[in-house]
């Protein structure tokens, strides 16, 4: 068994070779593990279990997982409608939220929040619907955005200028735990309640009407605190009339204004005393197309502003140097490939792609970005072909994981689609059966795919009793084999001797 499991361990090492450039590194972190590894000079091995690369649950001896993107070619997996299957308020849904196994869609006319249980993404099913007049559910009217962390769901309402505050650890019975508004005590500015972010304990809120931001803890969900407002003409905010979207990332938010045309950058490492840093707007230098700067999504080191004013813009934007964004690039309606720019209502990124509903055309377009200079157009998503039937005024867009997540207010639906698959390219089981492409080998090797073999134009070593059953492809693409350990021979009759 020993020299069994040698021989698996030196075969895994062989085909995975390419995962790994520094074999020294790889050695000093298996070394530093302090459970089920044993060392024994330069030389690593488990003594117990299973081993996974890329995966925390590998079901084989050796297991190694990849995610590989499929953004060109994505899987439709479900389509679910108001009217249908359950779903009974859905009507002109707003933004979705996914967090954990549940997707959270809020619906502006319905003046609800439903809860979707996502665990089996081709099968969505409801888990409840809340709305406005519910039972204790007082503040709900026109709400448009919601944001999950851990057990609380925060909803804004823009009829109601309200911020609802949702236990969910119970999916199928959601409680309400606070509702905060506008001239509610020491809240002052959520007149037009519009658009919602989250990171730890601190919620971030935009209010159109009052061009602002507030900013409350939420440490004590029951008790929502303010912490800081922040208005524009106060001090170095003078760019920020008519803000609409909020990104944090890290201790800066970015806040962007449609009527001054900017995104603003505000340093909130202490919340009680946010500060300006810098903000950039249209005709500012080099940045030419923030023309009613709308949405905003920050990933990583760069900030994506879509604006849709006079330019219908995507604009990128590197801010690993918060206070100095530098852009990177701008594309536009019309500018070459990019066309139907016209009428975004939203943009998420996964830091590779740009996800954009365009709700007049019923499109989702997907962005590569991965190089932020160069944006490039890889696939148009289209209401009505491709068997996409339910993207008529697609207009929010949300991703995680392997999934996108689209509402679409014509339709009264939401959208789930595969972005990207995650593969096991090899496993090697305990019974000494490897596979590529596959989970479950059903003999010594399984390959779930195509072999490539270097043609030959010469034995490539001598047939013998070691090489007895060898395969192997002549210059002339004929399969040759080593026969009886005697000689390479055709395949085709098993006795002309090959011409390399």
């Amino acid at each position: 068994m020993k020299k069994r499991l040698s021989l698996l361990v030196i075969l895994a090492s062989i085909l995975t070779w390419g995962l790994f450039t520094q074999h020294q590194h790889l050695v000093s972190l298996v070394k530093a593990a302090t459970s089920g590894w044993a060392t024994s000079g330069d030389n690593v091995y488990f003594t117990d279990g299973n081993v996974g690369i890329g995966t925390n649950d590998p079901q084989n001896l050796v297991q190694v997982s990849t995610n590989v993107s499929i953004q060109s070619d994505p899987n439709l997996i479900a389509q679910k409608t108001d009217g249908h299957d359950g779903f009974n308020i859905m009507d002109n849904p707003g933004h979705m939220f996914v967090s954990g196994d549940y997707a959270y869609v809020t619906s502006f006319n319905e003046d609800a929040l439903t809860i979707v249980d996502i665990s089996d993404p081709s099968n969505p099913v409801k888990e409840s619907e809340i709305y406005d007049g519910d039972g204790e559910f007082s503040k709900l009217d026109g709400d448009i955005d919601v944001v999950v962390s851990g057990n609380y769901a925060y909803v804004a309402s823009m009829m109601d200028d309200a911020i609802i505050v949702i236990d969910i650890s119970d999916p199928t019975d959601p409680d309400l735990k606070a509702e905060i508004y506008d001239g509610d005590g020491e809240f002052n500015r959520l007149d037009g309640l519009i658009s919602l972010d989250i990171s730890g304990n601190t919620l971030y809120a935009v209010a159109a009407n009052e061009s602002s931001l507030t900013i409350i803890d939420v440490s004590t969900p029951t008790d929502p605190v303010k912490k800081a407002e922040i208005t524009d003409g106060t001090g170095s905010f003078t760019k920020m009339a008519s803000a609409i979207d909020v990104a944090v990332s890290g201790s800066y938010a970015y806040v962007t204004s449609y009527a001054d045309h900017a995104v603003t950058v505000i340093n909130v490492s202490n919340p009680t005393s946010p500060s300006w840093v810098t903000h950039i707007y249209d005709g500012d230098g080099e940045f030419s197309r923030l023309n009613g700067a709308r949405y905003v999504n920050v990933v990583g080191n760069y900030l994506y502003v879509y604006a849709d004013g006079n330019d219908d813009a995507l604009t990128i934007a590197d801010i690993s140097a918060p206070s100095d964004p530098i852009l990177k690039s701008e594309v536009y309606d019309g500018d070459g490939e990019f066309t139907h720019l016209d009428g975004l209502t939203d943009l998420t990124s996964d830091g590779a792609y740009v996800y954009l509903p365009v709700y007049p055309w019923d499109e989702v377009k997907i962005v590569d970005v991965s190089d932020p200079t160069n944006p490039d157009e890889v696939t148009t998503l289209t209401d009505e072909s491709g068997g996409y039937t339910l993207l008529d005024g697609a207009k929010y867009v949300h991703i995680n994981g392997n999934y996108l997540y689209v509402t679409s207010q014509y339709d009264d639906s939401f959208t789930i689609i595969e972005m990207s698959q995650d593969k096991d390219p090899l496993v090697v089981t305990s019974t000494a059966e490897v596979g590529i492409n596959t989970l479950t080998p059903k003999a010594t090797l399984d390959v779930n795919g195509f072999i490539k073999l270097k043609k030959q134009t010469s034995a490539p070593a001598t047939c013998d009793s070691d090489t007895d059953s060898s395969i192997a492809v002549s210059s002339g693409y004929r399969t040759c084999i080593c026969k009886s350990g005697t000689g390479w021979v055709y395949t085709s009759d098993g006795s002309t001797s090959c011409s390399w």
